[in-house]
């Protein structure tokens, strides 16, 4: 009784996140426009100086976020990323996870005082670009063991990425809390870093998260065109369920087509 209810409230949920979001997919890039347009016009406003380190701010940022997709690619969403063009994605991904290293040790730092020892400063730099060589291999390792087509890739990736800033934010906010109540000039000024990597990092992975919504219907596609069977409704692996003789989505409970329809 208790795994039908819990299935009759999951089911709905995860259909929903199966679903194409046609209307919030939008709503998800118009968000996206508004929250970049918003900061251009923040540096343009605040003058040329300001506009300069916005560019150099945000160039980076668009840099990484087309390699990240051009390296996946967008045609053949079903096939893998062959290896040469795999290392363009995990670059831009530990480049990303790498900066939220940083920011989360810059806010340690400043919360635990070790800010005000020598060399301590080189030292988070040093890990975080030992990171970005560390996430670069570990995320190799999880897309070429899990044999990820390019759809996947770039969905996984991104949201590897998105993880990564919301637990990187959730340190950084309580820390920069803390840290603003001491005495003494600049104070907080680490964990506000730390705070914007977090934001940067998650402005990062919105963007091909948002593409990922506007492939699927054309990943589902590809995988109906390859006589995958998927449930039209949510797009759930029916191989298992057609084996097992079963006639229903065990993901959202829609009937399973028959083979004519298929």
């Amino acid at each position: 009784m208790g795994m039908a209810s819990e299935s009759a409230v999951f089911s709905p949920i995860r259909r929903w996140l199966r679903s194409d979001m046609r209307v919030l997919r939008w709503v998800f890039l118009a968000l996206y426009l508004l929250i970049i347009g918003g900061l251009l016009a923040l540096f343009v406003l605040n003058g040329l100086d300001s506009l300069q380190a916005g560019l150099w701010l945000l160039g980076p940022l668009f840099l990484a976020q087309g390699l990240f997709i051009l390296g996946s690619g967008t045609v053949n969403l079903c096939q893998p990323i062959r290896r040469r063009r795999l290392w363009l994605p995990l670059l831009a991904a530990g480049a990303m996870l790498g900066v939220l290293v940083l920011g989360l040790g810059l806010a340690l730092c400043e919360l635990f005082y070790w800010d005000k020892s020598d060399g301590a400063g080189w030292i988070v730099v040093g890990i975080a670009l030992a990171s970005w060589l560390g996430w670069g291999v570990l995320l190799w390792a999880y897309v070429r063991r899990r044999r990820l087509n390019r759809m996947q890739t770039l969905g996984r990736l991104g949201a590897i990425c998105f993880a990564g800033s919301l637990a990187e934010l959730l340190a950084c906010i309580p820390a920069h809390i803390l840290v603003s109540r001491r005495p003494g000039c600049l104070v907080g000024l680490l964990t506000m870093l730390g705070i914007i990597a977090g934001i940067y990092g998650m402005l990062f992975a919105f963007g091909p998260m948002i593409l990922v919504l506007f492939l699927r219907p054309r990943y589902r596609q590809e995988q109906m065109e390859a006589a995958e069977p998927l449930c039209p409704a949510c797009g759930y692996d029916l191989r298992g369920t057609l084996m097992a003789g079963r006639t229903v989505c065990p993901e959202c409970g829609a009937g399973v087509p028959g083979p004519e329809a298929r």
